[in-house]
């Protein structure tokens, strides 16, 4: 049986990377740059393209769904297991944060965003 938590621990420094490049993206929805293939503005499409980009190079097939949504797809399809998330973010107020909103921080071997 696969040890998930020993696997994620061999890849940790890459699944925080990839963490860290989606965190930087303020993929809050925005009328004013929405247009096609992008219906929710230019940030949400950054988003989806950085999490097609990042399952693509691990060798998964991927789909955008005209930047509606987008599916990593692993297997040959014959069966399938969904895994639901969204890569969008409420507007954050400015004030009142100790760091950048935008940034991963890892403070004493914690991660916060």
């Amino acid at each position: 049986m696969i040890n998930f938590y020993e696997e994620a621990l061999k890849r940790k420094d890459d699944l925080l990377k990839d963490l860290e490049t989606l965190v930087q993206i303020p993929s809050v929805d925005d009328p004013s740059t929405a247009g096609l293939n992008q219906p929710f503005g230019k940030a949400n499409r950054d988003a989806l393209d950085a999490m097609l980009s990042i399952g693509k190079r691990d060798g998964y097939a991927v789909e955008d769904v005209e930047g509606y949504a987008g599916h990593i797809d692993v297997g040959d399809k014959e069966e399938t297991f969904g895994v639901l998330g969204h890569l969008d973010v409420v507007p954050c107020n400015p004030v009142g944060w100790n760091t950048d909103p935008y940034n991963m921080v890892i403070k004493d071997g914690v991660t916060s965003i």
